[in-house]
């Protein structure tokens, strides 16, 4: 049986408000449009990109204090993991993931042939991971592309430390909560990031990991010939020249986060904390499916999983102010005006 990604609803006509796929809001489409005319400037069409990202690279390795030998650019940080997870298959019959976490990497374990652990510590309910018997290859998602929440760093890398072990830390969401990454860079960790993210880059498609030498060296021999356009190597490099202004507009989207979860609380609401550019909540007294139906019929889009943990939560992007205002409209007319249920009359 081939098993596919669930991307979430594919929004048709006008009038929509995007909260299910965690693209970057805050991203002003006036100033992508003009990174975009920049881009375009500067590459031909006709001509093949540049077969390694070098240019990118380069930048990336100055922004993070490595070499360029330590990066390796993809087409979406889902390729990069895709990649790496084929290159260590031979060396790791299983992988071990948090009990909730980004649906890709269940996939790619599948395609790829591991056997699918999950890590101890029981993340969802406690917060933390710790490190399973034995030497093992460790897939962790912080902060959580479904929950938000962020592991401790040191908890993180504790997966590494045993012989043999190999840690890959999806660290998509990373810029947006502030991780700084260790200037070390070990034979048997990878980072891997996105431009989707942080720079709203989502339809671009570009993400890259930093590991080893040796490591992306091989990555780099096994990828497709021209795996990124020249287009997307262009703009990538003209929003890293922008990086303050992102920093800016995350400080934004942390503020309207800050209130969203005040406010969805006093509803009612149960929110998790959240390091990422979305929130996930329940309301104790309605299920989630009819939430998720109902602001579907006012055209707000949310996303919510079918994994048991979380099948009666809703997973919310920060939009901007007016776009918070329209949720909470909408789900205090849901809800009713004390924020619990209607009753039947």
């Amino acid at each position: 049986m081939t098993v596919t990604y669930d991307p979430g609803v594919h929004l048709e006509g006008d009038g929509w408000l995007a909260l299910h796929r965690n693209e970057n809001l805050f991203a002003e489409p006036a100033m992508l449009d003009e990174l975009a005319r920049r881009a375009l400037a500067k590459v031909t069409l006709s001509a093949y990109p540049h077969p390694t990202s070098l240019l990118l690279r380069e930048q990336l390795a100055e922004l993070y204090g490595v070499a360029a030998e330590n990066i390796f650019v993809g087409n979406g940080s889902d390729e990069v993991l895709s990649e790496l997870l084929r290159y260590l298959r031979p060396s790791h019959e299983a992988m071990w993931l948090q009990d909730v976490g980004y649906a890709i990497h269940g996939l790619l374990a599948a395609r790829l042939g591991y056997r699918l652990e999950t890590l101890p510590g029981s993340t969802f309910s406690t917060g933390r991971v710790e490190p399973p018997p034995g030497p093992c290859l460790s897939v962790v998602d912080s902060p959580n592309a479904v929950t938000g929440h962020a592991v401790r760093a040191e908890e993180v890398f504790a997966l590494g430390h045993a012989p043999g072990s190999f840690l890959v830390w999806d660290n998509a969401y990373g810029e947006i909560a502030g991780n700084a990454l260790p200037r070390e860079v070990r034979a048997n960790v990878v980072t891997v990031r996105s431009f989707s993210k942080f720079y709203g880059l989502a339809g671009a498609r570009v993400g890259y990991c930093i590991g080893d030498r040796a490591l992306v060296a091989e990555l780099l021999q096994r990828k497709d010939a021209f795996n990124v356009g020249a287009f997307p190597q262009a703009v990538a490099l003209e929003a890293l020249a922008r990086r303050e202004h992102f920093v800016q507009l995350a400080r934004q989207l942390h503020d309207s986060r800050e209130r969203m979860v005040t406010a969805l609380r006093a509803l009612g609401f149960e929110v998790r904390p959240s390091h990422g550019n979305f929130v996930l909540a329940r309301h104790p007294a309605r299920e989630a499916a009819a939430l998720q139906q109902g602001l579907a019929g006012r055209r707000i889009a949310v996303r919510r999983f079918p994994k048991d943990a979380v099948r009666n939560h809703l997973r919310i992007t920060v939009p901007p102010a007016p776009g918070v205002d329209r949720l909470l409209e909408a789900l205090q007319a849901l809800l009713g005006s004390d924020g619990r249920p209607p009753v039947a009359g």
